[in-house]
Formats: C-alpha cells, structure tokens, sequence
C-alpha cells in the first residue's frame, strides 16, 4: 500500500516546495481576531470622537485579506464618514495574515463614556472544509462515509 501510494504521490510532492520553504498554513480564528481587534480600537476611535459622551452601536463588516490587511468596512447604520475614515485607518492597520483568500468578519463597534469599548461578539465568515487525506481500508465503510457526506444537511 505505501509503496502505491509513492507511486501515485511522489510526482506530485516532487513538484512542490521544501517544507522549509512552504509558509504554514494560517487560520483565523475568532479569538485571534477579536483579540487584534480589540487592540485596534483605540486607532478607530477618531472616527467616533464627534460621538463625544453619546451611546452608540455599529454592525462592522470587514474582509481581511491574505497579507492581514482589512479591506471594504461597511457600517450599519450606514454612515459614509465615519465608512471613509475606517476605510482610512484600516488600511495602515493589521491582522494575522494566512492562506485563505478573504475571510469576512463581523462584529459591533460599541461607543460609551467617550471610548469604542471591546465586544465579544465576533463572526467569521464560513469557510468550505477541505480533507487533504481520508484512506479507509473497508470498502463498505468508505461507501457509507461517501453517502454521508453527499446527503443533504451532511454540513450542520
């Protein structure tokens, strides 16, 4: 079997680079990203300070990109300035970069006392699962794995 599986594999893996040289595979996760947001809030908070002892709360939409850069904030409620000048700041501030195209995030900025305050709700986007390798020896098995995976509903 493994030497089948070389046969099969080791043109392929020929191709590809030294693990060395490969980047590791990156993965954003929630905490990771409320932790890089929260950190940021005191750069956003410009774009609130007319807000001055106000309560306010915004639904915060961005799309992080590979690099870490934060890209097309939308604001709900919509309000252009305050879009422009995240889109400004945003744009010299960073996040852990990774290997997945874009991944969306949401979450609410929280204005009181004068301050964006942290919120612990943070949403990413859903991403497809992807197996690099699944090998089962018993036919029957793989059979009945296959048929759970293509039936409706397999992914709640």
């Amino acid at each position: 079997m493994i030497a089948w599986m070389a046969l099969c594999l080791g043109p392929v893996l020929a191709q590809t680079l030294p693990i060395a040289e490969q980047p590791p595979l990156l993965y954003l996760d929630e905490l990771t990203v409320r932790q890089e947001l929260h950190g940021h809030l005191p750069a956003l908070s410009p774009c609130f300070g007319d807000l001055a002892d106000a309560e306010a709360d915004y639904a915060l939409a961005i799309a992080i990109g590979r690099d870490g850069v934060a890209r097309t904030p939308e604001l709900t409620p919509a309000d252009p300035e305050r879009q422009a000048c995240l889109t400004r700041i945003l744009a010299d501030l960073r996040f852990s970069p990774h290997h997945e195209d874009v991944v969306e995030v949401r979450t609410i900025l929280v204005w009181r006392q004068g301050r964006l305050v942290p919120h612990p709700q943070v949403a990413l986007s859903q991403r497809p699962e992807s197996l690099l390798f699944v090998y089962i020896a018993d036919p029957d098995a793989a059979a009945d794995l296959d048929a759970a995976l293509r039936s409706p509903g397999s992914g709640d």
